[in-house]
């Protein structure tokens, strides 16, 4: 067997707008949300070998309560289609973890994508997504390959046209538990609220420092994305952008990202 190579960006997303609508008797929750692809990626790089070893390199230390996804699915792929080689897949961590932004979601989505190329395994992109679902609810998205108004618990997806903004993404160091935030959020309130994204007023009552910031630049139309934790706000000159900066505090990351028509996983279909 000749060993093959192949290495892909994987893109985080935004959520330009997230309604929670209801909890579903299997513990996931209706949604409806836009999602927008940007140009933040990981890059992972895939690799077939002899062996019949699936390894995953982070290049960290996962926390003891965190699962691995990238490696449950490559395991599982490999063992349900008989598969005799190995694949070892390290993964260039830029994407924040706890971000609101689907890294993890993101390179889940890459690896059954990936594989499905390398093994040719002949699954279509909706068997990947029916596959894909199983393991996380934005993994459909990033399957999907493209910007979409997701509904269900995230899989029912509908092209929609991208944004054309660029846009300061800003990251404070938090680490925002999705399970935690769901558990908190409160449907009556979350069905009659104006905002944009359910989870905004939970978000910034758990940190102080993020309400007093947002609070601080009310003027500036600041978003979350996904559950928290990072936000955006979109610009529309270099002008803009250098005063927004002066705005973020010295501890926190930021990125200027700028919006996707399409997934770079769409070069493998």
């Amino acid at each position: 067997m000749n060993t093959e190579i192949t290495t892909i960006l994987s893109p985080a997303k935004i959520n330009i707008n997230l309604k929670v609508l209801s909890k579903r008797t299997d513990g996931y929750h209706n949604i409806k949300s836009r999602f927008q692809l940007i140009d933040l990626c990981d890059e992972i790089t895939f690799k077939l070998t002899q062996d019949k070893d699936v390894i995953v390199n982070l290049g960290f230390e996962l926390e003891s309560n965190e699962r691995n996804v990238v490696y449950d699915i490559a395991s599982e792929i490999r063992v349900i289609n008989k598969i005799k080689s190995g694949v070892h897949i390290d993964i260039s961590k830029n994407i924040p973890l706890g971000a609101g932004l689907g890294g993890g979601s993101s390179n889940a989505a890459s690896t059954i994508v990936v594989l499905n190329y390398l093994w040719k395994l002949g699954m279509t992109k909706n068997q990947m997504i029916e596959f894909g679902k199983n393991y996380g609810a934005d993994i459909p998205f990033f399957i999907y390959g493209k910007n979409a108004i997701a509904e269900g618990i995230g899989e029912k997806l509908t092209a929609c046209k991208s944004l054309n903004d660029d846009m300061l993404l800003i990251y404070p160091n938090i680490h925002s538990s999705t399970g935690e935030m769901f558990s908190e959020l409160s449907y009556p309130l979350a069905l009659k609220n104006n905002i944009s994204n359910d989870f905004m007023n939970i978000f910034l009552e758990k940190h102080d420092e993020v309400r007093e910031f947002v609070n601080k630049n009310n003027q500036i139309n600041i978003n979350l994305s996904g559950t928290g934790s990072s936000m955006f706000i979109k610009y529309h000159s270099e002008k803009e952008l250098q005063k927004l900066l002066k705005i973020i505090p010295d501890k926190w990351r930021f990125f200027t990202v700028k919006p996707l028509q399409y997934s770079p996983l769409e070069e493998l279909f």
